[in-house]
């Protein structure tokens, strides 16, 4: 699944960013590999665990969406 995903990139092992490609998008889907992966702008939200796709993640310009993993 996630050779297909070509619009995202580890930094390290650790975060995940997801940038907004498509211009005048305000919404993007996020794939998830495996592990438990928190939301770098919100770290208050539930953590998510993957492999799976988040559908529909809200990115205005000037949010740029990436996921921590969780070390625990």
């Amino acid at each position: 699944m996630a050779l297909g995903v070509d619009d995202e990139f580890l930094l390290g092992d650790q975060v995940l960013a997801a940038p907004v490609m498509e211009e005048g998008a305000v919404t993007r889907d996020v794939y998830l590999p495996a592990g438990v992966w928190r939301d770098g702008n919100n770290m208050e939200a539930e953590p998510v665990t993957g492999p799976t796709w988040i559908r529909d993640y809200q990115a205005p310009l000037f949010v740029l969406p990436y996921f921590v993993k969780d070390s625990n």
